[in-house]
């Protein structure tokens, strides 16, 4: 089981990685409100973002079970 765990981490953090470095570039970093978004997340952008998002909590809880099992 450990072993199992240790291989959903390594594919999970690998695949987090990917699509963290395929997110667009912020256009405008010196922005001063931070908390306007400076980028509307349509189509392919807006599925990848919730789906990194997934990897990412998904990763968390293989984590934790590692933790608990390991």
């Amino acid at each position: 089981m450990t072993t199992l765990l240790q291989v959903l981490q390594i594919v999970l953090g690998s695949l987090a990685i990917i699509l963290i470095l395929l997110r667009p570039p912020v256009a405008d970093e010196n922005s001063p409100n931070w908390f306007r978004p400076t980028l509307t997340l349509r189509g392919w952008e807006k599925i990848s973002f919730l789906f990194t998002i997934f990897i990412l909590l998904t990763f968390t809880l293989v984590s934790g079970l590692r933790l608990i099992w390991g």
